[in-house]
């Protein structure tokens, strides 16, 4: 019967048809049936809003607070926004590199993950491991190219050297490897965070599992 929620305007209309049916602040036998009738609600709906009116107007408020309660008490209660924060930084960013892990180690919905990411209450950052190159690695590295430049001009050619060597009789070994660690690392982060800091002498020194490849030119 009724509405699930009545606006404040019709409840200050079923007070008032009460306070004019009342005497001397008592209602007769019927009004709050004859009240629900005309409003089309629930009788113990108009008993509340009665009762409501009546502690109102005892503890000091002579206009008789009726109003909804239902705003600010319904619904899903948001988040503090600082408590939050404190939560996020509790957490090891190493915890955070998606929203489904992020969503998980925090406790939250992934979908709040994401419209925090969108309100830029959380940032995306990465950190790469970066190889520690020397100047003798650089060097070696461009000798061991310069070493397939074949400077022997080409017979009935007006090229005068300075050809890559074809490389048909070469087979490359090659070790391949999964790394135990990822040289790029997204984590989800506040924006006054930083990511951590990860080094090591070289990026191929991460510790891995490996296998062995040889590649060579079909012939």
């Amino acid at each position: 019967m009724g509405k699930s929620s009545l606006d404040d305007s019709t409840r200050r209309a079923i007070l008032l048809h009460l306070l004019i049916a009342s005497t001397g602040g008592e209602l007769p036998r019927g009004a709050k049936t004859s009240a629900a009738t005309k409003f089309n609600v629930h009788r113990h709906t108009v008993d509340r809003i009665w009762s409501r009116y009546n502690d109102s107007v005892a503890a000091g408020d002579l206009s008789g607070d009726v109003s909804s309660r239902y705003k600010g008490n319904s619904g899903r209660k948001g988040y503090d926004r600082v408590e939050l924060a404190a939560k996020i930084r509790s957490v090891p960013v190493e915890q955070r590199t998606n929203y489904r892990q992020t969503a998980k180690s925090l406790g939250l919905s992934v979908g709040l993950i994401f419209n925090m990411m969108t309100n830029k209450e959380m940032v995306k950052r990465t950190t790469t491991i970066k190889p520690i190159l020397k100047p003798s690695n650089r060097e070696r590295r461009l000798q061991w190219a310069l070493g397939y430049v074949d400077d022997t001009p080409l017979p009935n050619s007006q090229n005068d050297g300075h050809a890559f060597d074809p490389m048909l009789n070469l087979i490359h070994i090659d070790e391949k490897w999964f790394n135990h660690d990822k040289k790029t690392r997204r984590y989800f982060m506040l924006p006054d965070e930083e990511p951590p800091q990860r080094h090591l002498q070289s990026a191929r020194h991460v510790e891995k599992t490996m296998f062995l490849a040889a590649v060579a030119r079909p012939r």
